[in-house]
């Protein structure tokens, strides 16, 4: 597919990661890019549109520290580019390719134990880009330290499901309610459901942030 120049605005622009520790990097150049667009069916049926570029980049507070960089954004589907912006919003999601997070954790793990034959992970980030109105979901939206309640309430949650065996078909974040006062989270919205088994136990790389 041909270069849409999907990331041609962050060329020079800084990205501030959290782990394993803050640190800014310039954008410098980008290396390569590719695209994956599907029709807006083809992305129900196989995942969102999106792109994927590589750039170099330079440590803010250590040029002398080179690094690169991949970025991965959701594009709109085919021929909806020019949509209004409130249409094109209903296509967000916050649900990346596993291939992202495997990739991350296996970084982690290498990185973690002093690999020399793998690439560091000098930091990772996942951000919601879009205009001024924030259509993020809800849970993005909260401080970080109530997202971290969540998830550990998640857990014992998901936990709970798969000893009773069943879950929704398609989980995400519109089948929780969250209950800040008991600090609990339901699961509601089994009118699609599935049996779980051991391709739904618990794994902590199910999030990044």
């Amino acid at each position: 597919m041909p270069d849409r120049k999907s990331f041609k605005k962050l060329l020079s622009s800084e990205v501030t990661c959290e782990y394993p520790s803050s640190s800014t990097w310039v954008i410098k150049s980008k290396r390569w890019e590719k695209c994956d667009q599907y029709t807006s069916d083809e992305a129900k049926d196989i995942r969102p549109s999106a792109a994927i570029a590589a750039f170099s980049v330079e440590n803010k507070n250590d040029s002398n520290q080179i690094a690169l960089m991949r970025v991965y954004m959701q594009m709109p589907d085919l021929s909806t580019e020019f949509d209004p912006p409130e249409e094109r919003a209903e296509q967000a999601t916050d649900i990346a390719p596993e291939a992202i997070f495997q990739t991350v954790q296996a970084l982690k793990l290498f990185t973690e134990k002093n690999s020399t034959v793998t690439p560091t992970l000098l930091g990772y980030k996942v951000d919601w880009l879009g205009d001024k109105r924030d259509r993020r979901p809800l849970f993005w939206t909260l401080p970080r330290s109530e997202r971290d309640d969540i998830r550990g309430a998640f857990e014992y949650t998901h936990k709970q499901l798969k000893e009773l065996g069943n879950t929704p078909l398609l989980f995400g974040l519109t089948h929780l309610v969250w209950n800040p006062e008991r600090k609990e989270v339901y699961v509601i919205g089994f009118n699609n459901n599935t049996q779980m088994g051991e391709s739904h136990s618990w794994r902590n790389r199910a999030f990044l942030q």
